[in-house]
């Protein structure tokens, strides 16, 4: 696996924002905790024709806690079929690790990102000047609402 094809979506599709955000990508720590959760499994992608065209990343946080630090969908190709991907990949990993609760941030300027989180049920826990903390607890309404998805068309941030 070339995490480089990773770090480059990622800086195609963020690093515009990371850096109005006065929070640069650090690549090498980037790719580190890239190849860290791919080691350990944590790593879910969707390609076509080999291409990477979306991925994401979750750690552990502590019991049934996990954290999302990534999710990046290449802009030319946010259609339906890429996010209920990523979003079949997500719930079976929910399902299979019986994940309570989801944590995930994003930068104040990403709105696309903010629609995303709050159409999928997450709600904003806490926030700064540059970025709010999203929280999703999951509850068969929650996994309900998501099966929608697979029928309506998704849209997302990067």
């Amino acid at each position: 696996m070339h995490m480089e094809e990773y770090l480059e979506l990622t800086l195609m599709t963020l690093n515009t924002l990371s850096e109005q955000a006065g929070k640069p990508i650090n690549r090498s720590a980037y790719l580190a905790s890239l190849m860290q959760a791919s080691t350990q499994g944590y790593l879910f992608e969707y390609r076509n024709h080999q291409q990477l065209l979306g991925y994401f990343t979750v750690e552990h946080m502590q019991q049934q806690r996990w954290f999302i630090p990534i999710l990046v969908v290449h802009p030319k190709h946010r259609t339906r079929k890429v996010f209920a991907s990523l979003l079949a990949q997500f719930i079976q990993f929910i399902e299979a690790k019986q994940a309570t609760t989801i944590v995930s941030h994003a930068f104040k300027s990403n709105t696309l990102y903010i629609k995303f989180h709050k159409r999928l049920g997450f709600k904003v826990i806490r926030e700064n000047q540059i970025a709010f903390e999203f929280q999703l607890d999951i509850t068969e309404a929650i996994k309900k609402t998501w099966c929608c998805f697979y029928s309506q068309g998704i849209h997302s941030h990067g």
